[in-house]
């Protein structure tokens, strides 16, 4: 079982968003395809808020989970479908 969701704030998660390591960008999982239908179940991906923070998601079934990995925001996570997840990354 694939564990992505930490029990903590997401303000809360030191050093996760990316880091530089000799030149190398580090980023949490694949970036989030345009296409639902290209997307496979259980893995991690990330894109952009509309608020620039970072975020990762990952489906399994027909139902997506996502995370804000930086500051203590009211809508930092949450579940549903692939329509639910664009909204909430426009954001």
């Amino acid at each position: 079982m694939l564990e992505v969701w930490p029990h903590r704030p997401a303000g809360r998660l030191p050093g996760l968003l990316s880091s530089t390591l000799r030149g190398v960008t580090f980023q949490p999982g694949r970036p989030l395809p345009s296409d639902p239908q290209t997307t496979s179940e259980r893995t991690l991906y990330h894109a952009p808020r509309g608020s620039g923070a970072l975020a990762t998601m990952t489906r399994e079934g027909g139902t997506w989970q996502w995370r804000q990995l930086h500051g203590d925001v009211p809508d930092g996570y949450g579940t549903g479908g692939w329509n639910d997840l664009q909204t909430w990354l426009k954001k």
